[in-house]
């Protein structure tokens, strides 16, 4: 089995057996000093969700705001090393995607919420900075093809964004056993976080799919990072994302040789540097 699927499967099935430890993993009080939670409304029809979102508490006048987007299982912690060490200007928000760390649920099998659309929506109440000026997303895995879809549905907000191993080709989407081991789960053993991500992933192709003639729609500036050795999100996504943004103003692709896939672990620094040119 590679790498990086090896590593994915090998902490999936810790985690299926300690279903009640994922929050311990790695993240105390201690660990968010300096950092304040809150939380944006969003209202699409009869549905109220609220968005749970960690920021800094001292954040530089005039700064440009800069969500962060996690994939799938994940949390606005996935980010903490953006979060205590801002990039340069930057007004940093990481959210806890809707079904995932502290907020709301899904109206889907366990509390998943699987459109990109509804996804977005959720996140929307954010994208006005406090300078009132559009914002630089950052997605990561499927939070990738989750800031194209924002990208793509309002030009006019969106200053630029970052993909980091972004999943968006629905041609490329991968389901391994332990996907559809999770299918036979009733929620009892298994925690529900991992289920929700479970749901989402068999439902990504469709969505990718749905995100594939909106492409063309983005014109901000777009930044791909992705790794050569990425074997849960393979490197031929940044094929499939280049040759769609043919409206983008600039499209840059930074290929990293032999790197896998959880980027804003391995790559801080280089993300960092590629949000502060953003913002300047």
């Amino acid at each position: 089995m590679p790498h990086d699927a090896k590593y994915f499967a090998c902490l999936l099935i810790i985690l299926l057996l300690l279903p009640g430890c994922i929050p311990a993993l790695g993240v105390s009080s201690y660990t968010l000093d300096g950092l304040e939670r809150k939380t944006a409304l969003s209202v699409t029809g009869d549905e109220r969700r609220e968005l749970s979102y960690l920021t800094p508490t001292d954040i530089p006048p005039g700064s440009r705001r800069v969500i962060f987007v996690h994939g799938t299982p994940g949390q606005a912690t996935n980010y903490l090393g953006f979060l205590q060490d801002p990039p340069a200007n930057a007004e940093v928000l990481a959210v806890d995607r809707i079904g995932f760390g502290e907020s709301s649920r899904g109206p889907a099998r366990f509390g998943a919420l699987t459109r990109f659309a509804e996804q977005g929506d959720a996140i929307t109440p954010l994208m006005q900075g406090g300078n009132a000026s559009p914002v630089i997303l950052v997605g990561h895995s499927l939070g990738g093809p989750i800031v194209c879809h924002l990208a793509a549905r309002y030009p006019e907000r969106v200053a630029g964004i970052v993909v980091l191993a972004g999943s968006v080709d629905p041609d490329l989407e991968r389901r391994y056993w332990y996907n559809y081991a999770g299918l036979l789960s009733t929620g009892l053993i298994v925690d529900r976080r991992l289920l929700r991500a479970n749901i989402e992933v068999f439902a990504a192709r469709r969505e990718t799919r749905a995100l594939a003639p909106l492409l063309s729609k983005i014109t901000c500036p777009v930044v791909i990072i992705h790794g050569t050795g990425d074997t849960l999100v393979p490197f031929a996504n940044t094929a499939y994302l280049t040759e769609r943004l043919v409206n983008a103003e600039s499209v840059k692709l930074i290929a990293i040789e032999g790197e896998g896939h959880f980027l804003p672990w391995t790559q801080t620094d280089l993300i960092r540097s590629e949000i502060e040119a953003m913002v300047r």
